[in-house]
């Protein structure tokens, strides 16, 4: 994913995850809203709460993998917070979970 499509201010994340709607899943919490852009920007968030660094920078590789394929053209910001039952499951069962609900998160709005 380009940097372009990210969110990277601490402002942003706070925003959205204050302003925004939310949606759960037993691995991850989706905060979402418009921003008026005519492209996707998506933040990660993983806590501490999952592992050491390298766990938590791998988790957020694997995020960024799966979202590879995401069509980028929806006015959308994106944060992705993700909850500790993510390390139990399999790397095709959360990019299952993840791209079915960004999908629902785009076509419902």
């Amino acid at each position: 994913m380009k940097v372009y499509y990210r969110l990277r201010r601490n402002q942003d994340f706070n925003l959205i995850i204050k302003t925004g709607n939310r949606t759960e899943t037993n691995i991850a919490t989706i905060y979402h809203q418009e921003n008026g852009l005519s492209h996707l920007r998506i933040g990660l968030v993983t806590s501490k709460k999952i592992g050491n660094a390298v766990l938590r920078n791998k988790v957020r590789r694997q995020l960024r993998a799966m979202l590879q394929d995401l069509k980028l053209n929806y006015p959308f910001d994106i944060v992705i917070k993700v909850k500790e039952p993510y390390l139990n499951n399999s790397y095709s069962d959360n990019e299952t979970i993840i791209n079915e609900t960004l999908q629902r998160i785009i076509n419902h709005e």
